[in-house]
């Protein structure tokens, strides 16, 4: 960790920089986090790639705006007409979405299950899974149907929600893995 230090606080100050002064910005900045995405993956994807590939860059959402429109998605998600209305449809995540609803609920469960990779999201899993999808009325009802005291439930569905956010974040940066 210590020797990438220098080189993010490095682009930290050029994007404050850029960000304060934009009169002084005179070329355009194009990146790649070797980090995030081997060589060889990046290559392999351009060269197999048939369509065109999503739009570069960041997300046009803020990563607040963007866990709030995961957090609603799931709130309505029994409701075809609001999850079609939802934010979420309006980010990279769903951009090329045939069926936006139908894949987008398809997305976003397959990301739950997913939670189940991890020791720690199992139980976040669990929560989301009957606060969200199972038709539980309110929240208590889903705590009872775990067998869950409140506050406990309340803590794994918190613990969900933000696993699911950073997974679909990385997705909606970097593309599905």
């Amino acid at each position: 960790m210590s020797d990438r230090e220098p080189a993010d606080k490095t682009l930290a100050l050029l994007f404050k920089h850029l960000i304060d002064h934009p009169d002084q910005l005179r070329y355009g900045l194009f990146c790649v986090d070797w980090r995030q995405v081997p060589v060889e993956a990046w290559l392999g994807r351009f060269i197999s790639a048939t369509e065109a590939p999503a739009a570069p860059g960041p997300s046009g959402f803020s990563r607040t705006a963007f866990d709030q429109a995961v957090r609603e998605a799931l709130t309505h998600w029994r409701d075809s007409a609001a999850l079609a209305a939802c934010a979420l449809t309006r980010t990279r995540l769903a951009a090329d979405l045939a069926d936006p609803v139908g894949e987008l609920r398809a997305l976003l469960r397959q990301a739950v299950d997913d939670l189940a990779g991890d020791p720690r999201g199992v139980r976040a899993r669990e929560a989301l899974t009957a606060g969200y999808f199972s038709g539980a009325p309110t929240q208590e009802a889903a705590a009872r149907r775990l067998s869950l005291p409140y506050g406990t439930y309340r803590r794994h569905v918190r613990q969900g929600l933000d696993l699911l956010c950073e997974a679909l974040w990385q997705q909606e940066l970097h593309g599905p893995r």
